[in-house]
């Protein structure tokens, strides 16, 4: 996935109805897929990529079998072992973040910045977002099955999450950025289980205000899960089944992008940072005096 990635949490819902306990697995997943107006398809590639390569500790594993159950498991149970479960099992999925979609296939041209919405526009007006908000890629790409298979968004009620300009602190300072399509980059998707009726129930979806060191606007999402169908579907053991198989390779490339990262990240913290600066500055000095010893050393 490049410079972006994903990260997954799992928490295990008890619930003790007296004679028996039941647990409800609720998966959290955070991502940030790949920018840009033209790169969807890379995009949906990053949303395979998690399905296939996206792994985390099963509850019951060991610690020596850690990070072996796929996070979106197999349709076919690939990959997994003794303690090791997928999301889709019998449980409620989270996904959240900047997922990067965009609302043009193409950059802006300066004539477009007429078009780009007005955020105290009227919904009657032709600058309303909501007019943008139906060239949204996403919603596209999701509608024709190429990306968050079996996943749901609630409605958008609310302005593109991206590009503001930064440093305002007032609502009135709010402004797009003429390089790039205003866009709800930022969204949170879910899933419930299969089997029975619709068990999360949506109260608010909507942007925060924006951050003065931030060109987006976060999102947040208010609901309640039930416990009912999840029960049922445990007792009559049904299996959703993931959109990809686990990729078989998946352990071995996650450890080649550690390295990458580690790498990446230490040249980072070396060029970018005061403190890694001083470091190489330090690395540079040590190195010519070390060099000036060893010369006037072999010179006598």
């Amino acid at each position: 996935m490049g410079n972006k990635g994903a990260v997954a949490a799992r928490l295990a819902w008890v619930l003790d109805s007296g004679d028996e306990t039941q647990t409800v697995p609720l998966t959290f997943v955070g991502a940030h897929l790949a920018p840009a107006e033209d790169a969807f398809e890379r995009r949906n590639e990053d949303w395979r990529g998690i399905v296939e390569r996206l792994v985390f500790e099963g509850p019951s594993s060991n610690h020596e079998d850690s990070e072996r159950a796929a996070l979106l498991g197999s349709g076919e149970g690939e990959g997994e072992g003794e303690g090791e479960e997928g999301v889709f099992t019998a449980g409620y999925l989270f996904l959240a973040g900047d997922l990067n979609y965009r609302t043009s296939n193409t950059l802006p041209q300066p004539a477009d910045f007429a078009r780009f919405p007005a955020l105290d526009a009227d919904a009657s007006s032709p600058l309303h977002y909501s007019r943008l908000l139906r060239d949204d890629q996403l919603t596209r790409e999701r509608e024709k099955a190429r990306c968050f298979h079996g996943l749901s968004e609630a409605p958008i009620s609310f302005p593109p999450t991206y590009k503001y300009k930064l440093g305002a602190r007032d609502p009135r300072q709010w402004k797009f950025v003429r390089e790039r399509w205003p866009s709800w980059c930022d969204r949170i998707l879910y899933s419930s289980p299969p089997g029975g009726q619709a068990t999360v129930t949506l109260y608010r979806y909507d942007a925060l205000p924006v951050f003065p060191t931030s060109d987006h606007r976060a999102v947040a999402l208010a609901a309640a899960v039930a416990a009912t169908d999840v029960q049922q579907q445990q007792q009559q053991q049904q299996q959703p089944t993931a959109p990809f198989s686990i990729d078989r390779d998946w352990k071995r490339k996650r450890d080649e992008a550690r390295r990458k990262e580690l790498v990446v990240g230490g040249l980072a913290y070396l060029g970018l940072t005061w403190e890694g600066r001083r470091i190489l500055v330090g690395m540079v000095i040590g190195g010519l005096g070390a060099w000036i010893v060893l010369r006037s050393m072999f010179s006598i």
